[in-house]
């Protein structure tokens, strides 16, 4: 395809009609939804149990951590094994705990501490997403249509989170935890049927290396640190995982406690965010060129950031709805030049090792959920977005700045 043709916004969208990219393209929003449905779900639920934030930030504490723990041996398996099965697994591990507490859950009350296994649980099968789906999506499109199919793919994702949370309100309010979690677990009977459909090359889904899986993450720490370009990207990936990322977690109890929002209300409210960063995610797909790449990703950040701050001093819900929504659109860039730019920036043999490096950010995402749910007791659920979403502008300003100097454009 030519440079030109590349451009029209048609000719990007034709990824669409490629079965292996639009089954792995469905993956990623069908399990994007059910992931938000659950978070959403499974937070209202605890702190409706309990009433208290930080319980609510420990849960979700226990999905996130366990990213931490094995993403950078995920990345290094990614490119020894079958991603196909990798990537079935990650939708047939969380059907399994979904079901089964679903089913537990039409007994009477589910105990907090079985909700904080689920979560760790459906963390550990998330922790596939970078280094193996998204890393096959980028295969998918290959370099020349790369934003397309991030941002396709991110659209997808984008879109599916304003459902996601929507369902997760409706369902717990019309047909409690158990309705909720039965309806997750069906989602993944999709999943992890599209997962065993996927068909990539045999040298797509194996490495030729032999080392040991020690020594490929070692390798791959080391490459990370060696490569200016990803170190800049880290930092700011790092920065709004610990720092922005953990809003999401008080949502529920700023709706709550706050704006005297009901569930569905607190939905709709992450849902605003969505649709804001699906339709980043859309002008990415269709306009992006490789020398916006960086700026995409710092102003879109940025905007994420600032859309939080205003979100958390909001006075009414439709000025929280705003405030999301525009931060969403900011969000939109990040989380599709996330993706983007590891892939761009690292050799083909090390591509699944930096993903998953991403991976590894999304696992201390928990210790911003941690902070900010310490600050939320003292402080209060809102002051204390306001003060972490702050402090990450503060270290995004900074290693945009080291970014600028280390690698100019």
């Amino acid at each position: 395809m030519s440079d030109v043709a590349q451009q029209r916004p048609a000719s990007r969208l034709a990824l669409i009609g490629e079965a292996n990219f639009r089954r792995l393209w469905f993956i990623g929003g069908l399990g994007e939804a059910v992931r938000w449905l659950e978070v959403v779900a499974i937070s209202i639920y605890v702190f409706e149990a309990t009433q208290s934030a930080l319980i609510v930030t420990l849960v979700n504490f226990c999905r996130g951590f366990s990213l931490l723990l094995v993403s950078p041996a995920i990345g290094s398996l990614a490119g020894r094994v079958d991603r196909r099965f990798l990537l079935a697994i990650s939708a047939a591990g969380p059907l399994a705990t979904t079901a089964v507490v679903g089913a537990l859950a039409l007994t009477g009350p589910v105990a907090i501490w079985i909700l904080a296994i689920v979560s760790a649980a459906n963390g550990l099968a998330y922790s596939t997403e970078v280094p193996v789906r998204r890393n096959m999506v980028g295969e998918a499109a290959g370099l020349d249509r790369i934003a397309t199919g991030m941002g396709l793919d991110g659209i997808t994702r984008q879109a599916t989170r304003i459902a996601g949370p929507a369902m997760g309100g409706i369902l717990l309010r019309e047909a409690g935890l158990d309705g909720a979690l039965l309806f997750a677990a069906a989602v993944y009977v999709i999943c992890t049927w599209l997962a065993l459909r996927v068909r990539m090359s045999a040298g797509a889904t194996k490495a030729a290396e032999q080392e040991s899986l020690f020594t490929t993450i070692v390798e791959g720490f080391r490459y990370a640190r060696s490569q200016p370009a990803l170190v800049g990207t880290l930092a700011v990936s790092l920065t709004a995982q610990m720092f922005f990322f953990c809003y999401i977690s008080l949502i529920p109890a700023i709706g709550r406690t706050t704006l005297a929002l009901d569930p569905l209300e607190i939905g709709l409210l992450t849902s605003a965010e969505g649709l804001g960063a699906l339709l980043g995610a859309l002008a990415v797909a269709l306009w992006a060129k490789p020398t916006h790449f960086r700026g995409i990703y710092l102003i879109g950040t940025a905007a994420f950031g600032c859309g939080i701050l205003a979100f958390s001093n909001a006075p009414t819900f439709a000025v929280a709805l705003t405030a999301l929504f525009l931060g969403g659109l900011g969000l939109g860039g990040f989380s599709t030049m996330q993706a983007t730019l590891p892939f761009v920036n690292a050799k083909p043999e090390m591509r699944a090792r930096m993903m998953g490096m991403i991976g590894v950010l999304f696992g201390f995402g928990p210790f911003g959920v941690i902070h900010a749910g310490l600050m939320a007791d003292w402080l209060g659920a809102g002051p204390a977005v306001t003060v972490v979403a702050i402090e990450g502008l503060v270290l995004l300003t900074l290693a945009a700045l080291w970014w600028r100097r280390a690698v100019p454009t």
